[in-house]
């Protein structure tokens, strides 16, 4: 949010950023989860969902201890709204290739009381394979892995 803020502000589209508020109007922080996935490498990155490169750099223990740690932390909870007491999780299946969603299905298979202290955000992108579109067709193909 903050680069997006940044982008905006240097575009001048915005004419300024607002603090840190911490009243709960606003999420503080969000997971991202673009590099994590199956190994480091990019031996997954097969061009079976997309023509992206892709390249593991936070392999699934490392992915665990990152999710443990913002578990633990309070300052990564929504503080208000319907995802209040939970970390936000953004993902999308066009991450490593799809890797990365079932990188975390696995972790969160594997540990069920972290899963329910999160809130995850998944999202379609149009340059997926095999559809290569916004369609419904596509969005349910993507959404359901």
């Amino acid at each position: 949010a903050a680069a997006v803020a940044l982008m905006l502000l240097r575009r001048k589209r915005i004419k300024s950023v607002p603090a840190c508020v911490t009243d709960g109007t606003h999420v503080e922080i969000v997971l991202g989860t673009m590099t994590m996935g199956p190994a480091v490498g990019s031996k997954h990155a097969d061009g079976t969902h997309t023509d992206l490169a892709a390249y593991c750099q936070t392999p699934p223990d490392v992915a665990l201890a990152q999710l443990e740690a913002l578990a633990a932390s309070p300052h990564a909870r929504v503080s208000a709204g319907p995802d209040k007491g939970k970390v936000m999780l953004d993902t999308a299946s066009i991450y490593q290739n799809w890797a990365t969603e079932a990188t975390l299905g696995e972790i969160f298979n594997a540990h069920p009381e972290l899963r329910c202290q999160f809130s995850i955000h998944t999202k379609v992108n149009k340059g997926q394979k095999p559809y290569k579109a916004l369609t419904e067709q596509s969005i349910i193909y993507q959404a359901e892995g």
